[in-house]
């Protein structure tokens, strides 16, 4: 008897024994060998026993929990059930053993994704603790902490955080400073702090973490490596990527020497080195990492489809930013297979890989396709959360970001309105996550073009960020980045410089990781300055955002090939089209070669390598690759597309530079026709192309239908732009030279004036700036309003000033246009000061412009002439001359001219013997250059027998009146003044010399 009881009593021992050595096991996630140890010790209890007792039931909670870590939930909740059975046998309702009974079914309902049913049983147990603990107790932090997963797992964000802060506090009071279990809140207030953005404070608390567990549990090297996921992964969030890639690895290089077979746990640190390469851009690498977790997964723990399902929905998520739709479809929609098949009830997970398949739809600009993929996600969320949950907002998001492609920009914002109510009931007001929202409601504004408004928005997100991040975050650098383009947009350019500039300074202290960011902003600092006019600087930035991109983005073919666009953009407007080709080339064989599905890219690059051919003059050339970009649009749209009409316009304005007048109004007839099928009446594009229509009616000198196709497009702009412009200005222009042509100066005067009210404020419009000032100083000069035209001369070349200041040629010519007009009006000394500032201009920057040169020198002649300054004069003729036999031909006027003159101010000098050689001269360049009896060679012969009169030499002048005379009697009528001076002047000097005329 004795011995039976020994036995008897040695069971129970042995049992205890192997619970015991079952929690060891359990500790070091051995759960296989703690499963054996758990059920030994059970089938000892049960022969035992013979009937339920409390130890069988601490034996089945100890399985369960063990069952429920390998991710069998519906067996631990079997084991939970039996569990709970036998202690409200043995146990009145309040007792703690129930209670623990009670948050173990909590836990299983949690795993399972039953939430609600979860908290049930969790706030059950804290009832019952709180009650049997008054005074407190660390197992009552333990179900705060498990009541605060579920609140988090609801988007209950604050309500989570405070949760784990009573935790934290419970535990701190009644356990010694480094107890496992406060390392573990910390850990779990510092994951909550990162998912609301406070980082640098999440930061902290997993740092005090790490702390602590290095001093009390050096040994324990799987906490050590949880903790250094924790941290990276805060780091991953403030883009401090080397720092975070340090952790991960660290944390990777300690699993691999533990668990030198693999083990599950080598996921998470797979899992964060994969997010920080793909952040990076590092797409490859970004893959391998992330297959190898799931390899991992699959091997040691392949029951955990929560895991196996967030691996493979990372990789889709990787191969789509490759472009690799059809593999990121088959990764996500084989996760979509096995949620479905062992994770049913999870709704939230399969909601979030609907959304992931519609990103891929997005991706490939299947829009509708997408949103229906966000519908269906939408479905599940709002029955899966029915109080609301952060999950919601990102779907909300999803569908803003979609419509906004789309240009449902209405629409798009009530989604983003919805997703920031969300956002701010489950963050902090100013959180950053809040302020991602905000940015995006800012850039509908911006798509509206809603300017003032959507600053406000930046720059409310940007204080929120000034607040959460350090001042150098490249989060920030991003919202300056979205200010400076909204500026751009106003054209505020030297506003919007100084904003890129300190996203750049920020990206710039960061190098490492912000490599692309770095690229961008100096591709936006090109744009400002490209739109400055200072073409050479903008080259400089997209040159250093092209080799950024080449080293350390090789892949994206769509943003190096648009750098080498605005590369060769800017060579374009400098007119250096044959360098601006190769770029123009280079980007599009990229893109062909690449990036072939981006048709609209293809297309837009093939107009631009036409435009630089048009440049060049090759117009055969230039319409070919027009007539490519329309047949890939003829391919892609239907044949009544607006962007097929583009094409046809583009054509147009090539026959246009032809002079083939015809073929233009054919394809611009083509483009309206398809126009006014897809628009309304009243819409610009038809009233762009009637203008395009009126112009070349009236180049053509049809002005009846030029006015009718301009008046229409001027109704249809005054109604779309009633603040004015450019085309509306150009049509105004145009009808008012059909005006002026018509001899209605008033009418044609009062439209150059409304079509340069516009212009004065739009300083890119040179070419249509010039054109109204130079009509409206005609026709004020036809109605002799001098005053009036030297005002609008003076204000065209202060605009040029301000506007265009690199453009010194039009400056110089406007300078002496208002020259020439104050000689008209005698005001000399005025006259020399715009006429030399012109010629010190165009000495300076134009040396080789010989005509223009000459010109100027010819006007300032002309002024020190009327002032009676004749030696500076003949100076300036002298130097005229110069120029005009260095570039001259002897056909060119400009010498002729320029010895004209000489020889006029000698004779006003009294220097007959000088003015007779330039005379000379003259006439010799008129008998090689003229037909033999050419009025000029009378001229000549004229003036030479007046110098030979002016010298006493009467015989010699008379000899020459005589060859003049001559020759006017081949030219010239009768009756005209000059033969008849001839005759005079013949008949006198031969009476005067005594010599008989011929009868």
């Amino acid at each position: 008897m004795k011995t039976s009881e020994s036995n008897s009593s040695n069971h129970v021992l042995i049992a205890t024994c192997l619970r015991r050595f079952g929690k060891i096991f359990d500790r070091q996630e051995k759960y296989d060998k703690a499963l054996n140890s758990y059920q030994e010790a059970l089938a000892m209890l049960e022969e035992y026993y013979q009937s339920p007792h409390i130890d069988i039931a601490l034996t089945l909670l100890d399985i369960g929990e063990v069952v429920a870590y390998q991710n069998l939930h519906d067996k631990a909740l079997d084991f939970f059930q039996q569990a709970m059975l036998i202690c409200e046998k043995y146990y009145p309702d309040g007792h703690v053993y129930i209670a623990w009974n009670l948050y173990d079914l909590g836990c299983i309902f949690y795993l399972k994704g039953k939430n609600i049913e979860a908290l049930n049983f969790y706030e059950k147990a804290l009832a019952i603790l709180q009650k049997y603990y008054p005074l407190g107790h660390v197992d009552i932090a333990v179900v705060l902490s498990g009541i605060g997963h579920v609140h988090y797992e609801l988007g209950r964000y604050h309500k989570a955080l405070t949760l784990c802060e009573q935790a934290l506090e419970i535990l701190q009071k009644f356990c010694f400073c480094g107890h496992d279990d406060i390392i573990r809140a910390l850990n779990n207030l510092g994951h909550l702090q990162k998912k609301q953005g406070k980082y640098n404070e999440a930061l902290d608390v997993h740092r005090q973490a790490l702390t602590m567990q290095e001093k009390y549990y050096p040994s324990h090297q799987n906490s050590i490596v949880k903790i250094f996921n924790y941290i990276c992964a805060v780091l991953v969030c403030q883009s401090k990527y080397d720092e975070a890639l340090s952790y991960g690895q660290q944390a990777l290089i300690m699993q691999e020497s533990y668990y030198p077979s693999g083990h599950a746990l080598m996921a998470l640190s797979l899992n964060n080195i994969g997010n920080i390469l793909y952040d990076q851009g590092k797409y490859d690498e970004a893959i391998h990492s992330q297959q190898r977790a799931l390899a991992i997964i699959e091997k040691c723990n392949p029951s955990d489809y929560s895991s196996v399902v967030f691996h493979m929905n990372n990789i889709g998520i990787i191969l789509c930013k490759q472009k690799k739709y059809d593999e990121a479809f088959d990764y996500h929609r084989q996760t979509l297979d096995i949620l479905e098949k062992y994770r049913s009830s999870y709704q939230n997970d399969i909601a979030n890989t609907l959304s992931y398949i519609g990103h891929v739809y997005f991706a490939q600009e299947k829009y509708d396709e997408a949103l229906h993929c966000y519908r269906q996600a939408l479905e599940m969320q709002e029955k899966y959360y029915p109080d609301g949950h952060v999950d919601i907002a990102s779907t909300f998001i999803s569908f803003g970001v979609t419509l906004r492609q789309q240009k449902k920009l209405d629409e798009a914002i009530e989604y983003y309105q919805k997703a920031l109510e969300i956002q701010e009931k489950y963050h902090s007001s100013g959180s950053v996550i809040v302020a991602n929202i905000i940015n995006r409601i800012g850039h509908i504004l911006y798509d509206e073009s809603k300017y003032d408004i959507a600053i406000d928005y930046y720059r409310q997100a940007l204080s929120m960020q000034e607040k959460f991040y350090p001042s150098d975050h490249v989060e920030i650098s991003h919202t300056f980045n979205f200010i400076g383009n909204t500026l751009y947009e106003q054209k505020n350019y030297d506003e919007a410089l100084h904003v890129y500039q300190n996203a750049l300074t920020i990206q710039e202290k960061q190098p490492e990781f912000c490599h692309i960011d770095i690229a961008k902003s100096a591709n936006s600092i090109g744009n400002v300055l490209y739109s400055q006019e200072k073409y050479d600087e903008a080259i400089e930035f997209y040159q250093r955002s092209l080799v950024i991109r080449e080293k350390y983005n090789p892949c994206d073919y769509g943003g190096i090939a648009t750098v080498l666009e605005n590369i060769g953009g800017a060579l374009y407007q400098q007119s250096k089209d044959d360098e601006a080709l190769v770029y123009y080339q280079r980007a599009l064989t990229i893109r062909e070669k690449f990036d072939a599905t981006d048709y609209v890219g293809i297309v837009d690059n093939l107009i631009k390598v036409s435009n630089a051919l048009r440049g060049q003059k090759n117009y055969e050339e230039a319409i070919k690759f027009q007539q490519r970009a329309m047949a890939i649009r003829e391919e892609k749209y239907s044949s009544c597309h607006e962007k097929i009409a583009a094409s046809l316009s583009h054509i147009g304005d090539i026959h246009m530079d032809q002079k083939q007048y015809n073929l233009a109004l054919d394809f611009y007839q083509r483009a309206l026709t398809i126009l006014e099928k897809c628009y309304p009446q009243s819409h610009v594009e038809i009233a762009d192309r009637l203008r395009c229509i009126g112009v070349t009616f009236y180049i053509q000198e049809d002005y009846d239908k030029a006015l009718n196709y301009c008046q229409r497009a001027i109704t249809i702009y005054e109604q779309q732009y009633p603040s004015g412009h450019a085309h509306l200005a150009q049509c105004l222009a145009y009808v008012g030279a059909v005006l002026n042509d018509q001899g209605k100066l008033d009418e044609a005067l009062d439209l150059y004036y409304r079509a340069l009210a516009f212009y004065k404020q739009d300083s890119t419009n040179h070419s249509n700036t010039s054109f109204c000032f130079n009509k409206i100083i005609q026709i004020l000069k036809d109605q002799s309003k001098y005053d009036e035209a030297l005002d609008f001369q003076q204000q065209a070349l202060a605009l040029l000033k301000s506007s265009s200041p690199s453009d010194q040629y039009s400056i110089a010519i406007s300078a002496r246009n208002i020259g020439i007009t104050l000689f008209n009006q005698r005001k000399y000394d005025d006259s020399l000061d715009y006429c030399q500032q012109a010629l010190i201009i165009l000495e300076e920057y134009y040396p080789n412009n010989d005509i223009d040169i000459a010109a100027c020198l010819s006007w300032i002649v002309h002024s020190f002439d009327r002032k009676f300054e004749f030696d500076i004069a003949i100076k300036f003729l002298e130097k005229w001359l110069l120029v005009a036999e260095a570039s001259s031909s002897p056909k060119d006027l400009s010498i002729t001219n320029a010895l004209t003159w000489l020889s006029k101010i000698q004779r006003a000098k009294d220097q007959h013997e000088f003015s007779l050689i330039y005379e000379q001269n003259l006439f010799l360049m008129h008998l090689k250059t003229l037909p033999p009896y050419h009025e000029d060679i009378g001229n000549s012969l004229s003036t030479i027998g007046e110098i030979y009169e002016n010298l006493d030499k009467s015989r010699l002048a008379l000899d020459y009146y005589r060859q003049a005379l001559t020759i006017y009697s081949k030219c010239l009528s009768i009756w005209n003044n000059k033969r008849w001076k001839m005759v005079w002047n013949i008949e006198r000097l031969s009476e005067e010399l005594g010599i008989e005329l011929d009868q």
